[in-house]
């Protein structure tokens, strides 16, 4: 997958989960320290990609639409735990992870205008990314990261 963001640094994500309480899922940790986050690379049209992400949060975004520092304050009360936002769908969905017991590590699309409504859309956050796009292995340009 190809992805608009840097690398986060351990000290960032370290900070994050001891300021939160948590720990990540390792395949979603391992994409913050590979990716963090961004915009998706598309190589076609939108509608012809399978694409259902619009952007995955970053750790350190300077946009608080993009940051998931800011993303955890503004959907706090509208998420139910264990979940966690991570993302937005194209669909105006927040995407969320599981943090804890049978929900750890599920990605699953929250519907805010149907009172939080989840639907699992992956067990793994790696199925996440594999199910999301369609197969954009060639080679990227350098300020992108891939993610197999």
């Amino acid at each position: 997958m190809l992805w608009t963001g840097t690398p986060a640094q351990e000290i960032q994500i370290a900070a994050y989960e001891q300021a939160h309480g948590i720990s990540f899922p390792a395949d979603y940790r391992t994409f913050l320290s590979t990716v963090n986050g961004g915009l998706p690379i598309l190589r076609e049209e939108p509608s012809r990609d399978g694409s259902v992400v619009a952007r995955l949060f970053q750790l350190d975004a300077p946009s608080e639409d993009a940051n998931l520092w800011s993303a955890q304050v503004r959907y706090a009360a509208r998420i139910p735990p264990p979940l966690m936002p991570i993302g937005m769908s194209t669909s105006g969905n927040v995407l969320c992870i599981g943090l804890l017991g049978p929900s750890r590590g599920r990605v699953f699309s929250l519907d805010l205008a149907l009172q939080g409504t989840a639907i699992e859309i992956a067990p793994t956050f790696r199925e996440f990314l594999e199910l999301s796009f369609t197969d954009l292995r060639e080679t990227p340009p350098r300020h992108l990261r891939i993610v197999d």
